[in-house]
């Protein structure tokens, strides 16, 4: 997951295909789309912020600075 913090998308590498979801800081789902194993994924409408982001039940952080 690069680049991270963010700006307008972030890059994938995965080992197989999947959902990538990603959470406000309190829990709410505020996006979500599937996935291949490389994907480019845009992040419209997000507010700076920190991020909870969820791949194939791996969870990472994710800031956002646009």
């Amino acid at each position: 997951l690069y680049p991270n913090p963010a700006t307008d998308c972030i890059f994938l590498q995965n080992t197989k295909p999947g959902i990538l979801e990603l959470y406000d800081l309190s829990g709410l789902q505020v996006y979500s789309t599937s996935v291949g194993i490389h994907a480019k994924v845009l992040l419209p409408n997000l507010a700076n912020g920190m991020y909870y982001v969820r791949l194939n039940d791996q969870m990472f952080k994710l800031n956002v600075l646009k």
